[in-house]
């Protein structure tokens, strides 16, 4: 009598031991964009998260949000007061964005009769 073949596992799932009857979906934070015999999905990149399981890709974060710089995340983040755009970078000098500001993706302009004279910052200044 021949034996069963085994199945190889779909994408967004795999299987890291032999004999087993099914594959392991990929937990949020990680992917599998390849069929076959995956031993493991692979973490989605910085900037990057999957917030699902068994997906076959990771989705980029949007503007104003990061992932820290770190690996196999399953969410995005606002950026800290001071940061912006797609890499939470600092604002510029004469510039700024607060913590209650929802929209990341720019920083504000000091109005009239205030300064920021340092990059990075939530508020401007007074001028004296």
């Amino acid at each position: 009598m021949e034996s069963p073949a085994c199945t190889p596992c779909k994408e967004g799932k795999y299987q890291d031991q032999e004999g087993q009857a099914l594959c392991l979906p990929c937990v949020p934070g990680r992917y599998n964009d390849e069929p076959g015999l995956q031993t493991e999905c692979k973490p989605c990149q910085a900037g990057r998260f999957s917030n699902e399981t068994e997906l076959t890709a990771c989705f980029e974060c949007p503007s104003g949000e990061s992932t820290g710089g770190q690996t196999g995340s399953a969410s995005c983040q606002i950026c800290a007061a001071g940061t912006f755009g797609d890499n939470c970078d600092l604002c510029e000098k004469g510039q700024y964005r607060g913590s209650g500001d929802k929209d990341a993706s720019t920083c504000k302009l000091c109005k009239e009769g205030k300064y920021q004279d340092q990059e990075g910052q939530a508020l401007c200044l007074p001028c004296v």
